[in-house]
């Protein structure tokens, strides 16, 4: 949980020294999951620390090496269901070099796993990523926000117009260039995954005519390209599968 700028609270879930092979309880304390969409879990390590386990501790972020986020869905029931469950967590640190965090319901029997690589070689790999993304191309999250309005604009429902400004079929692509600051070949991929998911979201704003189905199309076939690479892309195309499956809105124009 953020507290203030760089001040991070945060469980201490497997105390500094912890063998391999060894299992832990986090019995005494609940936590609380949402199922059935995307979220993120952070992990924070340190080579100083002395934490007990299930000490709730708070730190400045960079006292700390921050891991790569793992993103995921943890699924429960019917899936168009957002539902937040009560959990308790077990500790694993395995053999290989893996922590493993099974979250167990408190009110069903489902268990969630969520796996994290420790090992050197993991952080390496993760190092020479994140030294790629930073000579990536960035665009601002209140750039992509703007974006994203442009397309509920056009393929949301009415309560989406944009007020003071004009987006059509014909100019949405220009109307995105300039809200990112880049052309539409040099988008990063993180970008147009943000727009892909926004496009999933106003899918049916392609029903409104054969020329709005066209353009969605196109626009979302290329913020998937090439359906990897990307976290949550096996989400996403699943997402995008689903769509297929409802056919076109306007087969014979198409």
């Amino acid at each position: 949980m953020q507290q203030a700028k760089n001040e991070v609270q945060a469980v201490c879930v497997m105390p500094r020294g912890t063998e391999e092979g060894t299992t832990l309880e986090l019995g005494t304390l609940e936590f609380t999951v949402l199922t059935n969409r995307p979220v993120s879990f952070t992990l924070y390590s340190s080579t100083i620390r002395h934490d007990k386990q299930g000490d709730v501790v708070t730190f400045d972020e960079s006292e700390m090496h921050r891991h790569a986020p793992l993103i995921t869905v943890l699924r429960y029931g019917k899936r168009s269901r957002h539902i937040e469950i009560a959990v308790r967590l077990d500790v694993r640190y395995t053999e290989v070099g893996t922590l493993e965090l099974w979250c167990e319901s408190r009110v069903t029997e489902h268990r969630w796993r969520l796996q994290f690589q420790l090992r050197a070689l993991q952080a390496e790999v993760e190092s020479e990523t994140s030294q790629t993304e930073a000579s990536q191309t960035v665009v601002s999250d209140e750039a992509i926000e703007a974006a994203v309005r442009q397309i509920h604009a056009v393929f949301g429902d009415a309560r989406n117009t944009l007020a003071g400004d004009t987006v059509t079929l014909e100019t949405i692509v220009g109307k995105l260039e300039d809200a990112l600051g880049y052309r539409k070949d040099s988008w990063p991929m993180a970008t147009i995954r943000k727009l892909c998911d926004a496009l999933a979201e106003t899918a049916s704003g392609r029903k409104k005519g054969r020329q709005f189905e066209a353009r969605w199309l196109n626009l979302f076939g290329f913020c998937l390209r090439p359906g990897f690479g990307a976290v949550l892309d096996d989400w996403r195309v699943a997402r995008a599968r689903k769509i297929y499956l409802e056919g076109l809105a306007f087969p014979k124009d198409l």
